[in-house]
C-alpha cells in the first residue's frame, strides 16, 4: 500500500499498529488532527473522544500525538524513542473550512437559503445548525445560530407589537 497523503480513513489504516507519531506545530493544526482522529472513531487511551481536549498547551509547538496509543508526548522524547514523527502540514485534510458546502447531503447550504427565501437572521440560523456535525467546536455555532433566531424572534414581536397599536 502506498502511504495515503490524505488525512482519511486509508491514512489510519496505512499507520495502523506503526510506532508512529503526528507533530501538530499549531494549535489550529492540533484541533484539526483531533477532529479527524475522533471522526475515525479513534479515542484517548482513557476511552474518552479526541474532541473533548487536545492537550496542546501541554508541549504546544513541540506537542505530538501517539494516535495509534492514544497518548501525546513531546517531539525530542519521542525522536529519542524511534518513532517515526509526520508533520501534519505535510498532509491533506479531506475536508473544506469552509462547510456550506455539504457532500454527505448534496444540499449546499448557500442554495438551500436562498430556496427558502430566508432572511439574513434564518439564513445564518440554518448556515451555523448545518455546520454543526463538521467543526470541532459546536456549541459556539450552536450559540450563534441561537443569537441570529432571537434576533429574528425579536423583529417578529417587534412588528405584531406595532400592529398591535
Amino acid at each position: 500500500m502506498i502511504e495515503p497523503k490524505t488525512l482519511d480513513k486509508s491514512f489510519f489504516e496505512y499507520w495502523k499498529d506503526k510506532k508512529v507519531v503526528m507533530h501538530c506545530k499549531t494549535e489550529k493544526e492540533a484541533t484539526e488532527f483531533c477532529k479527524l482522529m475522533h471522526e475515525n472513531g479513534l479515542k484517548w487511551r482513557n476511552g474518552t473522544s479526541f474532541l473533548k481536549h487536545t492537550e496542546w498547551e501541554k508541549y504546544k509547538e513541540e506537542h505530538c500525538y501517539c494516535f495509534n496509543e492514544g497518548t501525546y508526548c513531546d517531539y525530542d522524547w519521542l525522536k529519542e524513542q524511534g518513532y517515526e514523527i509526520l508533520e501534519f502540514s505535510g498532509f491533506i485534510i479531506p475536508y473544506k473550512e469552509n462547510t456550506d458546502n455539504h457532500e454527505d447531503c448534496n444540499i449546499e447550504v448557500l442554495d438551500a437559503i436562498a430556496d427558502w427565501n430566508l432572511n439574513f437572521n434564518l439564513g445564518n440560523v440554518v448556515k451555523y445548525v448545518s455546520r454543526t456535525d463538521h467543526i470541532v467546536n459546536k456549541i459556539e455555532d450552536l450559540k450563534k445560530a441561537k443569537y441570529y433566531l432571537e434576533r429574528e424572534i425579536n423583529n417578529l414581536e417587534r412588528e405584531v407589537r406595532k400592529l398591535e397599536f
